[in-house]
């Protein structure tokens, strides 16, 4: 019975290992992230990141998700309208803004989005979400 229970303390502390991701001097808690996309972005992104097609765009495979951290981050702050292509489909819903999420929020769940569905991004930091808060929305 001790043995057992010494296995399953052993195995919560090293899945909660594996999911702390260090970024410098910043923690980010995969957990933290998962659940900020599941209450704010997971009813259009859908749970596997494959989005509603026609509707809201994949997350899962998108360059936009994995390319220069500065646009997603402006993405989710300011919010994106207008036709877009993502994985050669055609999208035009627009995105509200989430710039309600405080930095450390927002950079959560972007760490979470550009790690998963086979995503492969640095981590997003706090300090670049309020940078990108800082500048403001950007005019064309």
């Amino acid at each position: 019975m001790k043995t057992s229970l010494f296995i399953i303390i052993s195995a919560i502390l090293l899945i909660k290992i594996i999911t702390r991701v260090e970024t410098g001097s910043q923690q980010v808690d995969q957990l933290t992230g998962v659940q900020l996309y599941t209450k704010y972005c997971l009813t259009c992104h859908q749970a596997d990141g494959n989005g509603v097609r026609g509707m809201f765009p994949p997350l899962a495979g998108n360059a936009k998700i994995t390319g220069p951290s500065t646009d997603i981050i402006r993405i989710v702050l300011f919010g994106l309208e207008g036709p877009i292509t993502v994985n050669e489909r055609d999208y035009n819903q627009p995105m509200p803004p989430q710039g309600y999420l405080n930095d450390n929020q927002i950079a959560d769940i972007l760490c979470y989005v550009r790690s998963n569905w086979g995503n492969m991004a640095q981590p997003v930091t706090a300090d670049e979400v309020a940078k990108a808060r800082k500048l403001g929305k950007l005019t064309n």
